[in-house]
C-alpha cells in the first residue's frame, strides 16, 4: 500500500467514527400563533441546539422581539430574541449537557400575549 492509500484510509476511517458518534434528534410545536422546529446535534460531549420560531399569526400587528423559555423535567433554557421582517426568530446554543427531551414546554411572550404549548419528538 502506498503511503498515499494509507493516508486516505485513515482520513476515511476518521470520518466514518465522527459519523458515527453524532446523534441528531428532531422537535416540533405548533401553536395558534406559533411554529418552533428544534434540531438538537449531540457529538461526543458537545450538545448543538438550533431552534427556529415561526410566527403563523395574522400578520396584523408587527412584532419585534420575543421572550421565550423551554421547560423540560431537568432543565431549561431561555432569553429574548429580536424577531426579523418575516416573523422568525432563529437561535443556536452550543451546551455541554442535554437541555431537550421528549418532555419539553415551550413558552413564548410577545405583544403582551403569551403561549405555551409542547415539542414533539419527530
Amino acid at each position: 500500500m502506498t503511503m498515499k492509500n494509507s493516508i486516505l484510509m485513515v482520513f476515511a476511517v476518521i470520518v466514518i467514527l465522527s459519523a458515527c458518534s453524532q446523534q441528531t434528534m428532531s422537535f416540533e410545536g405548533i401553536s395558534e400563533h406559533w411554529h418552533v422546529n428544534v434540531t438538537v446535534v449531540q457529538n461526543g460531549g458537545r450538545i448543538e441546539n438550533d431552534i427556529v420560531m415561526t410566527y403563523i399569526g395574522e400578520k396584523h400587528e408587527p412584532i419585534t422581539k420575543i421572550m421565550y423559555e423551554f421547560e423540560g423535567p431537568i432543565s431549561q433554557i431561555g432569553g429574548e430574541r429580536q424577531v426579523n421582517e418575516e416573523g422568525i426568530v432563529h437561535v443556536e446554543h452550543i451546551l455541554n449537557s442535554k437541555v431537550f427531551s421528549e418532555d419539553m414546554i415551550v413558552t413564548i411572550k410577545w405583544n403582551g400575549q403569551e403561549e405555551s404549548f409542547p415539542l414533539v419528538k419527530k
